[in-house]
């Protein structure tokens, strides 16, 4: 009934809600997923490249899946642009495979460090805290959404256990050039047509910095987020400093 509606134009109460029955088989199915993706690889990993192509490219297909269809049934606009993270991932992803298949290294390197942080745990973070939960289990948003997301997981988790990512501490400036690009470029988008990319105007739907935002408010919510995502890198590269440092001994 519910299936090509949009979430926006849906009714109060027809969403399969947070970690309901719904949500956990799905985060238990990605797990799935990401396992096998990764003995996959292990088991045939000089076929790692063609393996990370239709990954990456299953997951982009996901992708223009859910905003094709939000186009087609009319409900494409500001609100709906492919601007959050995640759906940048749809593309770095397969721009990833390509470049390891094509051996562009210096793209490649890049890459390596953005699907690594911020892209992993905000990939993670979406299939935890679904901005989606006000879909029904039946609708297109919650099948794309978490599929699209869940194998974009799977690309960066199977990648990083197989230590295809090239990942040093000395390379967190491009991580932080990224992130303040990317951050000033979303801002400015959000203030000019009053939208919520990458959730710098307000907190998403079930997200955990509901309650920083409405005691601290908007001001008080973006210098929470921005010390997040400060800590998150420290914890992300700190394991590797360390690794640099004891290989240095």
């Amino acid at each position: 009934m519910y299936f090509f509606i949009h979430e926006k134009d849906l009714p109060d109460g027809v969403g399969f809600g947070l970690f309901s029955i719904t949500h956990l088989v799905w985060i238990v199915g990605i797990a799935c997923i990401c396992l096998i993706v990764c003995v996959i690889k292990r088991r045939q990993y000089e076929k790692r490249n063609v393996i990370n192509i239709v990954t990456a490219f299953l997951a982009l297909l996901f992708g223009v899946l859910e905003y094709g269809t939000t186009a087609i049934i009319g409900s494409f606009d500001r609100y709906t642009l492919p601007l959050h993270l995640c759906s940048l991932a749809y593309v770095l992803c397969p721009l990833h495979a390509i470049c390891g298949l094509a051996g562009i290294h210096k793209v490649r390197l890049f890459l390596d460090q953005i699907l690594y942080y911020p892209c992993l745990i905000g990939v993670a973070l979406a299939i935890l805290f679904p901005d989606w939960s006000r879909c029904p289990a039946w609708n297109y948003l919650t099948i794309t959404g978490f599929m699209g997301h869940g194998l974009v997981l799977a690309y960066i988790l199977s990648s990083l256990v197989n230590k295809e990512l090239e990942l040093n501490a000395k390379y967190v400036w491009m991580n932080i050039g990224f992130i303040i690009v990317y951050s000033v470029f979303i801002f400015a988008i959000n203030n000019e047509l009053g939208t919520n990319y990458f959730f710098m105007a307000r907190p998403s739907l079930n997200s955990p910095l509901s309650m920083p935002f409405f005691k601290l408010g908007y001001a008080g919510y973006l210098l929470i987020y921005a010390l997040l995502l400060f800590i998150g890198l420290i914890i992300f590269y700190f394991p590797l400093l360390v690794s640099a440092a004891e290989s240095d001994k």
